[in-house]
């Protein structure tokens, strides 16, 4: 008898696991039982991921790089020189793609983690 079948009460016939009524005689077959039926799969653990040494200087650089940018451009705009205010243009441009990309790393690494 393989392991998915039952026998028949009645007859003996070896039956299917989930058979209501036996395939010789026609005889009601029991309920398939909790020890009759495939073990259930065990829960999926949760992803568990601790930032590191280095993990910890990216995290850093990629919220501190943005915020230093701005504050450089705010604080080159309150000059009245044109070399300033092109300086603090540019400060504001790199903050603003390097909050860009950091976000877009941050969501990437994210989605990396779920995956793992």
């Amino acid at each position: 008898m393989i392991a998915d079948e039952t026998k028949c009460r009645f007859c003996g016939e070896p039956n299917e696991l989930f058979r209501q009524a036996c395939r010789k005689c026609g005889g009601a077959l029991p309920e398939p039982t909790t020890q009759m039926s495939r073990p259930p799969m065990p829960p999926l653990s949760p992803v568990k991921y601790y930032a590191q040494g280095s993990d910890w200087l990216s995290i850093a650089l990629a919220f501190f790089v943005p915020i230093a940018g701005v504050v450089l451009g705010i604080v080159w705009l309150a000059r009245e020189t044109d070399q300033a205010r092109e300086k603090a243009r540019d400060c504001l441009i790199a903050a603003g793609i390097g909050g860009v990309l950091s976000s877009v790393a941050t969501y990437y690494t994210y989605l990396w983690l779920l995956g793992q």
